[in-house]
């Protein structure tokens, strides 16, 4: 009976804590630049919080190897689902572009993407 309401316990905390969090993604999931070093990536943040006070410009962006040419800015394109197109450069032989930010209830949510020739 312990047993089964430890493991009834943990998939509460589990799904609560993944549901509870800004979630990022990238696409594509690993980026690889043209011939000229360049690429576009696409950043989405899915807000999980109904009545998330946060607004996107609590968003970071940091780049390592990596140089920001154009940031189109946070649109939201669907309810709760803002997007973001960079276009980048390659600096170094690969790089990594990490995206992340501090919510007052739940931590830090971030996600990173490498960037390869």
């Amino acid at each position: 009976m312990f047993k089964k309401t430890i493991l009834i316990f943990s998939l509460f905390i589990f799904t609560t804590v993944s549901v509870l969090a800004c979630k990022f993604t990238f696409i594509p999931s690993t980026v690889k630049v043209n011939s000229n070093g360049k690429a576009t990536v696409k950043i989405s943040v899915t807000c999980e919080h109904r009545t998330c006070q946060m607004g996107c410009k609590d968003i970071t962006i940091d780049c390592k190897g990596v140089k920001i040419l154009k940031n189109s800015g946070w649109i939201e394109t669907e309810k709760k689902i803002f997007q973001n197109t960079l276009e980048i450069q390659l600096t170094e032989t690969s790089g990594t572009i990490r995206v992340w930010r501090e919510c007052s209830k739940h931590g830090i949510s971030e996600n990173t993407v490498k960037v390869v020739k």
